[in-house]
């Protein structure tokens, strides 16, 4: 009788090596589409220095509703999106008086929400970080 020295191949050692190899696969190919979108931030959020951070909304909740009921120039507002939340921004601004005077002029029911001036570099630095956009 004759026996073989070649390898018996364990099927499922094998069939959870082509799965893990599958995972590998797409975790690369989801990476590299990150890196061919790199987003030009510059584009993505206006120019100036200050912007009013006004709130991070759950991603569930209706960006378009809460707009309306803020009664907020819908052209001003910027959003994108930083895991499951959105966070509004309203305007651009050269200084920070001028946007301390925009707050102003926001209903009591937003300034008491606990509205902020905020430097939009810090959220171009974020949306550079986690390329998420709305």
């Amino acid at each position: 009788m004759l026996t073989s020295k070649m390898p018996i191949k364990n099927v499922n050692e094998e069939s959870k090596l082509t799965q893990e190899t599958q995972t590998l696969e797409e975790k690369t190919s989801t990476e590299k589409q990150l890196i061919e979108q790199k987003i030009d931030t510059t584009s993505i959020l206006p120019k100036g220095k200050y912007t009013i951070n006004i709130a991070n909304l759950n991603k569930d909740e209706d960006i378009d509703s809460f707009i309306n009921q803020m009664n907020l120039d819908k052209k001003n507002v910027h959003t994108y999106n930083l895991n499951k939340n959105t966070k509004v921004l309203y305007g651009n601004y050269e200084t920070l008086k001028e946007a301390s005077n925009i707050i102003k002029q926001f209903s009591q029911k937003l300034i008491e929400s606990g509205i902020y001036v905020d430097n939009l570099e810090k959220h171009r630095n974020i949306i550079s970080n986690y390329k998420s956009i709305n």
